[in-house]
């Protein structure tokens, strides 16, 4: 790409990395996870060992490097990688991060933990902004259904997601397919009734 080629003829470490992180996002919306995951961690790297005040960037090229391992099925590796992301962001006060990296509960569900894995997100959401629909409530969405399909109770992402739809529609993030159709999924337990309701913007 011509961002590409630029970045690279002037070799600035900052434009490499935004070039490499935007890729990844590319390939993450188009399911390509293993090209998305490769592309955010060579992000990462540059961001961590050639660039300087760029703590923003290196952490949203991990987060997406967690989603791609996620929809890898690489639930190991991710759970290797997110906490000690949570425990970093925790350490610095970045919120934004430990409320970003909802998948750390996958770590509590693996040890057989999802009381601990809702209290820890429902803690950490509360922290969060809560004026307007925001990004971190969709992760919050996304890492809260995780634990009830864990736990059985595949009504409540259906019933949660209808209550907050109004918000997440006129947050213009359901213009995004990527997040359409994450949202929609979440709610596959529900009847068909129920899904063909929230699909049509009922």
């Amino acid at each position: 790409s011509q961002a590409a080629a630029l970045a690279q003829r002037l070799d600035h470490p900052h434009a490499l990395g935004l070039v490499r992180f935007g890729e990844s996002i590319r390939e993450l919306l188009c399911g390509r996870w293993q090209t998305a995951h490769s592309h955010a961690d060579q992000a990462v790297q540059i961001f961590r060992d050639r660039a300087r005040g760029v703590s923003f960037e290196r952490v949203n090229a991990q987060l997406t490097s967690l989603w791609a391992l996620f929809f890898l099925g690489e639930i190991r590796e991710l759970t290797r990688r997110v906490q000690p992301l949570r425990a970093e962001a925790i350490e610095r006060g970045d919120q934004y991060t430990v409320t970003a990296s909802g998948l750390a509960n996958l770590a509590l569900l693996v040890e057989d933990e999802p009381d601990k894995a809702r209290a820890q997100f429902e803690a950490t959401l509360g922290k969060w902004n809560t004026n307007g629909f925001h990004l971190p409530h969709f992760w919050g969405l996304l890492a809260q259904s995780l634990v009830d399909f864990y736990s059985g109770e595949h009504q409540a992402p259906w019933e949660r997601m209808n209550r907050v739809w109004p918000e997440l529609r006129g947050s213009l993030m359901l213009n995004i397919q990527h997040v359409r159709i994450l949202s929609l999924s979440g709610t596959r337990f529900g009847t068909t009734g129920q899904r063909v309701s929230i699909a049509t913007g009922a």
